[in-house]
């Protein structure tokens, strides 16, 4: 039987000294995905633009924050709210898959520039 909450299993331990790595993370996160709009706009362009202050570490954990929150919305019993659909060119991305997108794209940018 699957376990609800089965993804839980992967995530770090919560430790107070974390934080800051969270918040750094979570801004990260903001700056390179913002809104509907600018997720639109990232998945335009041939690579993301990434904030100067990114690392390769933090796209990592971005990515790592987005497999998670990809892997949740999933899930059986998640509630079902409507999620836009975010369209480029003949691609449809929820704001789930486009946040992944978006920072796997990042990633792969690192290793081409």
């Amino acid at each position: 039987m699957e376990q609800p909450f089965g993804f839980v299993e992967n995530w770090p331990e919560w430790r107070r000294d974390k934080f800051d790595d969270f918040q750094r993370t979570a801004a990260l996160g903001a700056e390179l995905w913002g809104n509907a709009e600018h997720l639109t706009h990232q998945l335009l362009l041939p690579f993301p633009d990434i904030p100067s202050r990114a690392t390769r570490k933090d796209l990592l954990a971005l990515e790592w924050l987005a497999r998670q929150r990809l892997a949740s919305a999933n899930q059986k019993w998640t509630p079902k709210p409507p999620i836009p659909v975010i369209v480029v060119g003949t691609d449809h991305f929820n704001i789930y898959e486009a946040m992944y997108e978006i920072v796997r794209r990042a990633i792969a940018s690192l290793g081409e520039k």
